[in-house]
């Protein structure tokens, strides 16, 4: 048996910074697609990736909890960062919502740049 094997150009990210992926979860598939909206007409992303079925454990108020919620990766460039996570805190329906910010600093030449070029 063979494996085919595709190379794409890929490349360590020269400034560490310069791409993030955000990530933040939310009940219903109306409210993720409120949010993927919103944030792309803001022009403050260039993707947002909608994952559902995640099953979420939490502790919350001296409670262990659970839920199946839907989980977003939101791609930017770091510039926007700040702005897309005060977009998301200002427009989220969860009381403490999960917003964090992972940096991208490897990946497809050509997607880091259309990331760059879009938002």
């Amino acid at each position: 048996m063979t494996t085919n094997t595709i190379s794409l150009p890929t490349d360590t990210n020269p400034n560490n910074d310069a791409i993030r992926l955000v990530l933040t979860t939310c009940a219903t598939q109306q409210q993720a697609e409120t949010i993927a909206k919103g944030v792309l007409a803001a022009k403050l992303v260039a993707c947002v990736n909608v994952i559902p079925n995640v099953q979420s454990w939490y502790q919350w108020q001296g409670k262990v909890c659970n839920d199946n919620e839907l989980k977003l990766v939101i791609k930017t460039r770091a510039d926007n960062l700040n702005a897309t996570m005060a977009w998301l805190e200002a427009h989220h329906p969860y009381q403490t919502p999960e917003i964090l910010s992972i940096s991208a600093n490897a990946g497809n030449r050509a997607y880091l740049q259309w990331i760059q070029d879009v938002c």
